[in-house]
């Protein structure tokens, strides 16, 4: 069998000259300043910074579009012979995570198509192996509960905590799979709890998070400085956790 592509990493070779720049820790582990920056933004980072994340972001492209070429070649042709089940293919409602109500929730907002549209291309785009008719499931399902903050685990790279996007009366937040606070709690919780969905904990950890969530939601700004220093700021936190939680464990 030829092999194919499975781990794959990032490895970046540099001059003690710009440790400080790339944010080099004292035992020579960590560059807590290199990070994706979004192409679209005006961030005020060193341009060493700017070509690092750039080179990285192009070449991370590359290896996707190898990763997806050489998958598709895998992908075994069904078995003519294989009977079909009868009935429905799928269950009625497929939930995207566990959710967390909303203290004080929005009466006034409402989900439009455009929502429901945009939350499809969201779960379209990282489960491609769905069928069209398991993602309007699992929209129908978020859009159907009570609860407002729906959870998944994501990798969002080795940087950030979590992530958040708003759909209409939905917030999606993606906890990061990389980082050590998920690694060395949250997994463990859920590990010890098949039906840890509503275990206390873990429900203290998700609603800590939504707080966090709700505080970024209810003081949106267009001002660009705010949210750059919100940005970092945010960044910041992440890493610091992600430090501590290390020097933690690592004695």
């Amino acid at each position: 069998m030829k092999e194919i592509f499975r781990f794959w990493s990032v490895e970046i070779k540099t001059n003690a000259d710009i440790d400080s720049i790339i944010g080099i820790d004292n035992k020579k582990q960590q560059a807590s300043n290199i990070r994706c920056l979004d192409s679209t933004d005006d961030y005020d980072d060193h341009e060493i910074l700017k070509f690092i994340s750039e080179t990285i972001s192009s070449n991370i492209d590359s290896m996707m579009k190898d990763i997806k070429t050489q998958w598709s070649k895998h992908i075994p042709e069904p078995d003519p012979n294989t009977p079909k089940p009868v009935g429905p293919s799928i269950p009625p409602t497929q939930p995207l995570g566990p959710t967390e109500p909303d203290d004080e929730p929005s009466t006034e907002q409402v989900t439009t198509d455009t929502d429901r549209k945009e939350l499809y291309d969201w779960v379209k785009e990282r489960y491609d192996d769905l069928k069209d008719e398991e993602i309007w499931s699992k929209v129908d399902w978020a859009f159907s509960i009570s609860d407002t903050y729906i959870f998944v685990n994501s990798d969002l790279g080795d940087t950030a905590l979590y992530n958040f996007q708003a759909y209409g009366t939905k917030v999606l937040i993606e906890i990061n799979l990389n980082h050590s606070f998920y690694k060395q709690f949250i997994s463990q919780l859920e590990s010890e709890n098949i039906d840890g969905f509503d275990n206390k904990k873990i429900r203290s950890i998700r609603l800590l998070i939504c707080s966090f969530v709700k505080a970024e939601l209810t003081n949106k700004t267009d001002d660009k400085d705010i949210n750059r220093y919100l940005r970092k700021y945010k960044n910041s936190i992440a890493i610091s956790l992600d430090e501590y939680i290390d020097d933690l464990f690592s004695n």
